[in-house]
């Protein structure tokens, strides 16, 4: 399966005028949003300003679609230079 993560997330983010030059970090788990589903985590540090970690699921044809979107508060905090996911209290 090849996905090609930044394409959907430009196209998304001119759609709703978010302009976040690229997605500095990936990861992805299962369990995040529902038990079984992979979902992948994109940080945009530049994202408005501010930043932003964006929570993407793939829909039936295999595209990257975002769920939710993080913001950051400060300006210029670079809020989503890094991303990690990690089952802190490990409940699976």
């Amino acid at each position: 399966m090849n996905i090609d993560l930044s394409k959907d997330i430009f196209k998304y983010s001119f759609s709703k005028g978010i302009q976040c030059n690229s997605s500095f970090s990936v990861d992805s788990a299962r369990g995040i949003m529902s038990k079984s589903e992979l979902t992948f985590v994109a940080g945009a540090p530049r994202a408005k300003h501010t930043g932003a970690v964006v929570l993407l699921r793939k829909d039936n044809v295999y595209r990257l679609m975002p769920d939710h979107i993080l913001w950051g508060e400060e300006l210029a905090s670079s809020f989503g230079y890094s991303v990690a996911v990690a089952d802190l209290n490990s409940d699976g």
